[in-house]
């Protein structure tokens, strides 16, 4: 996990004391280690400080905070004769002649060869491709590359940005008349004055230099639905989400789990824990909340550990406040959908964990939502198909941001198993009639119960209907009696 600033000055000003304020804005999203271009010159320290204590000229600057200890990035600097792809041979991926190849998350990355220097936000489930800075090479590594990021680049006075095709990974940016910017959060760059932030959409090459900003659609997912296969089978698409959590839990040895007791919150409880020695699972809700019950008695059956954390009454204002000030926005429904996830993204770091497991993205993919079935009555089964599409488009712009911000103030990375690349194109090649079988099917996601089955989960999970969030934590009903 890592923060990413960029700053150009549009009055030639140094920005070194500008990059280092919003680097103090956002230390919970990184404060380990950090690395960037202020100028020309190549900075790397463990201790914000010492770059805040020695002056850097400079109007254009990249910098980034990373969490969890020093990232891949310093090794990878190759000599002034080679070029980046020899730094990285070890990889072996194709790509652009001249490329950067980054090996680890949350990393670095100087490329002698083009002069540009990079860093990121996010990790790479796979080898990514090597990257180059020409918008075809930019767009084939956003389609070819299995991961959330978002990857920042500084060559001469010009920075150049872009995000995964579904945007798990933000960034913002704007300007005013001194600055522009882009940070991983909106309120580091109020900091500079912008007043209105603007979220960077997902697979979107952003570029700015002292004359202005540009924007321009690489990859959406309506290219990459080109690449969906025409058929896949139960067994398929089990291999694929075993396949999707594995990668995501190399290495680990204790990871937390967000858990309802639902089908999505426990395929993927039993898919981790099947990997990963110290799983906890964690539920939250006000006293007597459906979801606490709930996960209590799955987690037993599972035999699976679980904390709950019960919110008292007089918590709710507040946690509101706290949560209302955490998203920079207000929205009634996204609040009662935040505040609870706040408070057991506190927990969960409090219980030392780094890294926090979702079913975020199923209800997307496999027909959940009761607006489907309206849909399928009205529309019929191709216009569901079609919902289905932009949904999963749409989930960047609130869900996935609302839970990086989140989770990353509390400093914790999530990973979302149901939302890799591979993983998409086996369930968005699942027929609608295989997710939702009428207007009147209650259940919905039906492929998704037959998997839970297939894995030998407890038929009142396979069978369990689908509550919001802000229901079954009880917290919408709590909430509108104090608002």
């Amino acid at each position: 996990m890592s923060s990413i600033i960029g700053i150009i000055s549009r009055k030639n000003e140094s920005v070194h004391p500008f990059l280092v304020d919003l680097l103090f804005n956002l230390r919970h999203r990184g404060n380990d280690y950090f690395e960037g271009i202020i100028g020309k010159k190549h900075v790397k320290e463990k201790s914000l400080r010492k770059i805040r204590d020695t002056f850097i000229e400079g109007s254009t600057g990249l910098i980034q905070g990373t969490a969890f200890g020093k990232s891949s990035g310093a090794k990878a600097e190759a000599s002034e004769k080679s070029s980046g792809a020899k730094a990285e041979a070890s990889e072996k991926s194709s790509g652009a002649k001249d490329g950067t190849a980054f090996s680890e998350s949350s990393g670095a990355k100087k490329n002698s060869s083009n002069k540009f220097f990079s860093v990121l936000d996010g990790e790479f489930y796979e080898p990514p491709i090597k990257l180059g800075l020409k918008e075809k090479n930019i767009k084939h590594f956003i389609s070819k590359t299995n991961g959330i990021y978002c990857i920042a680049i500084k060559k001469q006075d010009s920075l150049y940005a872009f995000r995964d095709f579904l945007g798990v990974k933000p960034l913002w940016f704007g300007f005013n008349d001194s600055f522009f910017a882009f940070a991983s959060e909106p309120n580091a760059l109020k900091k500079l004055n912008i007043t209105f932030p603007q979220l960077l959409p997902p697979g979107t090459l952003l570029a700015m230099n002292k004359k202005g900003i540009k924007t321009k659609q690489l990859f959406d997912l309506n290219s990459f639905r080109k690449s969906i296969p025409k058929k896949t089978s139960l067994n398929e698409l089990k291999d694929s989400l075993i396949h999707s959590t594995k990668i995501r839990c190399n290495e680990l040895e204790k990871a937390a789990v967000l858990f309802s007791g639902g089908i999505d919150s426990t395929i993927i409880a039993k898919l981790v824990s099947d990997l990963v020695p110290k799983t906890t699972l964690f539920t939250v809700g006000v006293e007597e909340a459906e979801d606490l019950s709930s996960a209590e008695k799955v987690a037993g059956e599972l035999g699976l550990k679980l904390k709950k954390r019960v919110i008292k009454k007089n918590e709710l204002i507040p946690y509101a406040l706290k949560t209302l000030k955490t998203l920079s926005f207000f929205d009634e429904m996204q609040l009662q959908i935040a505040l609870p996830e706040f408070i057991i993204a506190e927990e969960i770091k409090k219980n030392n964990f780094n890294i926090v497991f979702s079913g975020q993205g199923s209800d997307e993919l496999f027909a959940g939502y009761h607006y489907y079935a309206k849909i399928l009555k009205e529309k019929g089964e191709k216009q569901v198909e079609e919902e289905i599409i932009n949904s999963l488009s749409a989930l960047w712009s609130r869900n996935l941001f609302r839970e990086d911000i989140i989770f990353s103030r509390h400093s914790l990375l999530q990973r979302t198993p149901f939302l890799d690349k591979e993983f998409l194109k086996k369930a968005l090649s699942v027929p609608v009639k295989e997710k939702i079988y009428s207007e009147k099917d209650e259940l919905r996601k039906r492929i998704v119960r037959k998997l839970a089955r297939n894995l030998k989960l407890p038929e009142e999970v396979c069978i369990k209907p689908k509550r919001a969030l802000q229901y079954s934590t009880g917290v919408s009903k709590e909430l509108n009696k104090l608002f």
